[in-house]
Formats: C-alpha cells, sequence, structure tokens
C-alpha cells in the first residue's frame, strides 16, 4: 500500500550511496520503488587471528566491504587489546580510503606498540562504528620484538 511505500522511500534514502538486494517492489504515485533491505557491510581479512607481527615491519591491514557503491567513503582502523576488557590502544588510520569490495592499508608496527596480543577494529565512518559497518579480527594476533639477523 501508499503508506508502506512511503516507509520504504524513507528506508531507502536512508544512509546514502548504498547499494542493496531488492527486496520487493511498489509504486507510490505513480512512479515504482524499489524496496531495499540489506544493509552494508564491512569484515575484517586481516590481520584476522594467530599471526606474529613483528615491531618495525610493515604489515598489510585489509578488509572486505559489501553495499557500498561510493568510493569516497573511508574505514578507521584502531589497535585493540585483547585482553578479557578490551579497549582501544592507538588509532592506526582514521581515514582509509576504500572501495566498494574494501581495501588495504601499509602500517608500520611503531616502536611504541607494546609486545602483546592484539586486535584490529574497523568501520566505515560514515556509519559510527554501527554493526555490520564495523568488524573486529576473528581472534588475537601477536606483536613481538624483530628478531635481529645473524
Amino acid at each position: 500500500d501508499e503508506k508502506q511505500c512511503l516507509t520504504d522511500i524513507c528506508d531507502f534514502y536512508g544512509p546514502a550511496n548504498l547499494t542493496s538486494g531488492v527486496e520487493s517492489k511498489c509504486v507510490f504515485q505513480g512512479q515504482e520503488i524499489k524496496r531495499y533491505t540489506n544493509q552494508p557491510f564491512l569484515t575484517v581479512l586481516s590481520p584476522n587471528g594467530n599471526e606474529n607481527w613483528e615491531i618495525g615491519s610493515t604489515k598489510i591491514i585489509s578488509w572486505k566491504t559489501t553495499g557500498i557503491d561510493n568510493t569516497s567513503y573511508a574505514v578507521h582502523i584502531a589497535l585493540w587489546n585483547s585482553a578479557k576488557e578490551a579497549s582501544q590502544v592507538s588509532v592506526i588510520c582514521t581515514s582509509c580510503p576504500t572501495g566498494s569490495d574494501g581495501g588495504t592499508y601499509n602500517w608500520t608496527i611503531p616502536n611504541t606498540v607494546s609486545v602483546g596480543t592484539y586486535t584490529i577494529r574497523a568501520f566505515i565512518t560514515a556509519f559510527n562504528a554501527v554493526s555490520p559497518t564495523m568488524d573486529f579480527s576473528d581472534t588475537s594476533f601477536s606483536i613481538v620484538y624483530r628478531h635481529s639477523a645473524d
């Protein structure tokens, strides 16, 4: 009905520049309107658990995005400790560029980061860390001292 269609229009024009699965179509004031239901997603791909990253080395943090068709979105990446009451340790990148399929960031691990176990938290900045546009590494990874060459 037209009342439901008006609600759908508001839902459709929620966050701008999103693509998603079409659930149904309806007609509102003589115009066909598609009803969209899926939200965008972000998934951390690397590090995703059990890696050993050395202080001073450069590693690739990567993520996958779905449901966005605008490359002007950015991703916020932070390092979190993996203790029981996890908290943010440092910000790695506040506005890493991302594409419709995801992105990567080359992170040189600074010597100011302590040896320990961590997770990566990433989110699409336009959505303010709301799930499912935010993700953590599946399990913790380790930051270790750099091995010296013999």
